[in-house]
């Protein structure tokens, strides 16, 4: 129809006359009656369609309490408020009474959220969600980046200035709502992208391949507890440097007890992980629980890492019987935060390096832990604690694990970890041993001087 319309009227005619088919079409009132239902039936559909997402904003609170009104529905579920703020808005933008002067805007806007669409559908084929498959049978990301960037050609060829101020006003909306760090059920499209490339390159890293002029440090720290281990923690992440850094911590105890219950270590890697991000670190965190503390710290070595990325050199520290310093504490009170004495649903036990909280709010366990909580969750340093090196000091009166036996590390079991990294070392894993002595009784700024 397009084609034939241009070859058949003047160029005049159709620039300057907008119902010229009216005066060729073999039924006049034919165009007034197709204008009218176009016109119904897409303001209708563009209303509906603008309320609905509307609402969709509202609920999920994208801009706080701004849109709560939006919110509300009928009995029927249909969200009258947002039909009619919808409405309203429609209304103010035709009082204009100049189409022409408010149709470019109107075009940049429809094609920016084209553009939108595009990009996010080149983002989930390049991601490979399981979740994500296209009917279309010719899809590919490819033509999603064409159809991104022929949007964004019509955008400046209808408007420059509208489209620049238009970019700048969507930019600015997605960095605030990034910088907000909104809970959503929607999921993160930069966690699916990351798992797909840092996979690939996975399959791709093989330590058949590894030579001694790119040898760097990958480490598996061994922590009993983390408050007098803090600095230590701190200065191994700077020894690193771009390497793989692993926290690890051993829990002696019956996993059978914990069949019916929630498992330990799952509870403790939640907190564990607070305690690396409070501590700036770049590390990962491993946590094991077994009867004997040498299987423990066994299956802790062999399964640290993933793939070619493993550890080659174990830390832990030497076997002696000098008094801990609290250096978490200290960290704590230089970071100017209240004292966590004011926390007392707390549970402050002596001899425990558990991260549990005993807190009311269930709602609390899903949540970010403050610095404070973070410090109330580790308990109290022991006066002698070196002798568990890194092995967990069960409570007896831990209502979340039930009875335990506590568990202090002999020499004898001491050497026998030693013995077993060794035996490693000849058959497969060619692991390096760190000890360490006196180190963690400095405190971070003293090691960087």
């Amino acid at each position: 129809m397009m084609i034939f319309s241009a070859s058949s009227n003047s160029r005049y005619l159709l620039l300057n006359n907008n119902i010229f088919m009216q005066s060729i079409s073999f039924w006049q009132p034919i165009v007034v009656i197709g204008v009218f239902a176009t016109t119904l039936s897409a303001a209708l559909g563009n209303l509906i369609g603008a309320s609905r997402i509307l609402e969709a904003i509202a609920r999920d609170e994208l801009f706080g309490r701004l849109l709560h009104p939006a919110k509300w529905t009928t009995k029927r579920g249909n969200p009258i408020v947002a039909v009619l703020s919808a409405a309203f808005l429609c209304l103010l933008i035709l009082l204009i009474g100049r189409l022409n002067a408010i149709a470019p805007l109107v075009s940049v806007l429809f094609l920016l959220a084209y553009a939108s669409v595009n990009l996010a559908c080149a983002g989930l084929d390049a991601a490979s969600p399981p979740n994500f498959r296209p009917t279309f049978r010719y899809f590919n990301w490819i033509t999603s980046i064409l159809g991104m960037i022929g949007c964004f050609i019509m955008c400046l060829l209808i408007q420059p200035i509208y489209t620049v101020v238009a970019i700048i006003v969507l930019g600015l909306l997605v960095f605030s709502l990034y910088q907000r760090h909104l809970e959503s059920s929607w999921g993160n499209i930069g966690q699916a992208l990351l798992f797909h490339q840092i996979r690939k390159y996975l399959l791709l890293l093989d330590s058949r391949k590894d030579h001694v002029k790119y040898w760097r440090l990958q480490l598996l720290l061994l922590v009993a507890n983390p408050r007098s281990s803090a600095s230590l923690v701190q200065f191994m992440n700077s020894l690193k440097k771009g390497g793989l850094y692993v926290v690890g911590h051993a829990i002696c105890g019956d996993p059978d007890e914990f069949v019916d219950q929630s498992d330990p270590c799952l509870n403790q890697r939640w907190y564990w992980t607070q305690y690396v991000k409070y501590l700036k670190t770049k590390a990962f965190v491993e946590i094991t629980i077994d009867r004997s503390v040498r299987r423990a710290i066994s299956h802790l070595i062999r399964i640290s890492g993933l793939g070619a990325m493993r550890p080659n050199t174990v830390c832990l520290g030497f076997y002696d019987d000098k008094p801990s310093i609290d250096v978490l504490a200290r960290i704590w009170k230089e970071r100017k935060v209240k004292k966590f004495s004011s926390w007392p649903n707390h549970i402050h036990s002596y001899n425990s390096t558990e991260l549990i909280i005993n807190n009311n709010d269930t709602q609390t366990t899903n949540a970010y832990l403050s610095s404070s909580e973070l410090l109330a969750n580790f308990g109290s340093v022991p006066n002698q604690d070196s002798n568990s090196i890194f092995v967990n000091q069960n409570n007896t009166d831990n209502q979340f694990y039930g009875d335990h036996r506590s568990s202090r590390l002999t020499s004898q079991e001491y050497v026998s970890i030693i013995r077993e990294i060794l035996n490693m070392e000849v058959t497969y894993l060619f692991l390096n041993i760190c000890f360490i002595f006196f180190l963690n009784e400095f405190y971070t700024t003293e090691l960087s001087k």
